[in-house]
């Protein structure tokens, strides 16, 4: 584990490529080691953004870049979902995904209940650089955005989009989540957003629902739509993705 006391740091260490990274707290520790296999298995360096220091003491042993996002105002330990300390963690994306914009560098985000199959970053990359007017590359959720996985560039309309005061100023804390907020403020509206590929990149219900004819072709699978930690690692564990 390669460790940096502040985003700024790490930035300045890291090379051309992309950013990948995902936010977590010590609540979800077991999640997060398993996200960091599973990236290691596929050649895919991660950046986790530890909310508390215990994270770290768990990851220590995992091949990642840990940045400490410590702060008087970032929640600690498990945050349930829908609660104020749930919102105040799931932004936190968005605010370190404001500052690898403002870098000039693109990144992947993911959510820790993520597992990747095989190495995604060129095929996303490619994706997001097909078309220049696209800001962003999105997993698609059947509907439209899920915010779990997805892709940013930094563009005159991406970059100072989502710094903490222009997220109150669309008071983003009356939506029951960041997906909810982005899907009714951003999504065709302020940022010019593609939707990945459903069978590579399946989201929870796609995946248990398509399983047996998509799982030798995803590149990720996103263990979401379902409730609760234990719940998440059970299904991981079933279909063969539990490396820890």
């Amino acid at each position: 584990m390669r460790l940096f006391e502040n985003i700024d740091t790490f930035l300045k260490d890291h090379g051309e490529g992309p950013v990948v990274f995902c936010v977590a707290s010590s609540g979800i520790a077991d999640q997060a080691r398993n996200l960091a296999a599973s990236a290691g298995r596929a050649g895919v360096r991660l950046m986790v953004a530890a909310l508390d220091p215990k994270l770290e003491k768990s990851l220590a042993k995992s091949e990642i870049d840990l940045v400490r996002h410590y702060g008087d105002d970032v929640p600690r330990g498990y945050c349930k979902f829908g609660t104020s300390k749930f919102k105040s963690v799931v932004w936190q994306r968005y605010l370190i995904g404001d500052r690898i914009l403002r870098a000039g560098k693109r990144y992947i985000y993911t959510d820790c209940d993520v597992v990747f199959d095989r190495d995604p970053v060129e095929a996303v990359m490619a994706e997001l650089d097909a078309d220049p007017s696209v800001d962003g590359v999105f997993q698609f959720n059947g509907s439209d955005c899920c915010t779990g996985f997805f892709a940013m560039k930094p563009t005159e309309a991406s970059t100072g989009l989502f710094t903490r005061e222009a997220l109150e100023a669309d008071d983003f804390l009356d939506y029951r989540d960041d997906q909810d907020y982005f899907n009714a403020r951003v999504y065709r509206q302020k940022l010019e957003v593609r939707l990945l590929d459903r069978d590579r990149y399946p989201n929870g219900a796609w995946f248990y629902a398509n399983h047996d004819r998509i799982g030798d072709s995803c590149r990720i699978v996103h263990f979401n739509c379902v409730v609760g930690n234990r719940t998440k690692i059970r299904l991981m564990k079933k279909h063969g993705r539990w490396f820890i």
